[in-house]
């Protein structure tokens, strides 16, 4: 599912769901097979557009990992995420070394910073559960003129969901509503172009990437450790077709980078 998410109401503010899954998020879908791949393209792709040293803001930063490396290839790294028990994971995996990351309990709509970011990423589908058109103020208002944004989402419709299940589950409506601990929150799953007209001029479009169009999902941790060889050769396939827009709403997720003007 998401590194952090919320209610429609108030997007990324409510940390008792997240709360619950902490503990075992790690072990059952932030560091499975597939989660790593997912984490090592999305930290590729800042590390080959951002300097060393840039500032970066992890919207949802969950357990902390992604922050973590970015931080040890150094860059100036803050977290925010709304459960208190992530971030407490986050900040034991940061421990006391200067220069790590900085994580704070703060959902995106309370979380003002001393100064804007060089650079803004969000992993596993943080984002899916904010309104698209409350997404570029929120932006605009952490990032400098000309920042980044890093944004992966999850797709609407992935493919390894019809290898999985068949065409019945492939079609099945796509939920408005997700169960996270004993919760339920707000999810929409915009695609590249959705996205681009909720932006509107406040952003451009500068590169998409799928993952999860072939390789299973996060979720799937048994079927990539049973068959590595074959993990591999479906995941080298993907990167082949992976810069192709169309795919991203049919991946389990989707990496997108966005540039302000």
């Amino acid at each position: 599912m998401t590194e952090a998410a919320t209610a429609r109401a108030e997007p990324l503010e409510e940390p008792a769901p997240f709360d619950a899954l902490a503990a075992d998020y790690d072990a059952t879908f932030g560091l499975s097979p597939s989660g790593r791949l997912f984490r090592f393209r999305l930290a590729e792709r800042i590390e080959a557009a951002m300097k060393p040293g840039a500032s970066l803001l992890d919207i949802g930063s969950g357990t902390g990992e992604d922050a973590v490396w970015l931080s040890a290839k150094g860059f100036r790294v803050t977290g925010i995420d709304p459960s208190p028990a992530m971030a407490a994971i986050a900040s034991g995996k940061a421990g006391t070394a200067r220069g790590g990351p900085l994580f704070e309990v703060s959902g995106l709509r309370d979380f003002k910073p001393p100064a804007a970011f060089d650079a803004v990423y969000s992993n596993f589908g943080a984002m899916n559960c904010v309104e698209p058109r409350e997404l570029g103020p929120a932006l605009s208002r952490l990032l400098v003129p000309g920042g980044r944004a890093f944004l992966v989402l999850m797709g609407s419709r992935p493919l390894p969901l019809l290898f999985r299940e068949g065409l019945a589950g492939w079609r099945r409506r796509v939920p408005s509503r997700l169960p996270v601990g004993r919760a339920f929150v707000d999810i929409s799953y915009p695609g590249p172009g959705a996205l681009s007209r909720a932006l509107g001029g406040q952003f451009r479009i500068e590169r998409t990437e799928t993952l999860g169009a072939l390789v299973p999902p996060a979720t799937a941790s048994d079927w990539p450790r049973r068959h590595p060889i074959l993990f591999a050769l479906i995941a080298a396939v993907e990167r082949l077709i992976s810069r192709r827009r169309v795919l991203a709403s049919f991946s389990d997720h989707f990496l997108i980078e966005l540039s302000r003007p």
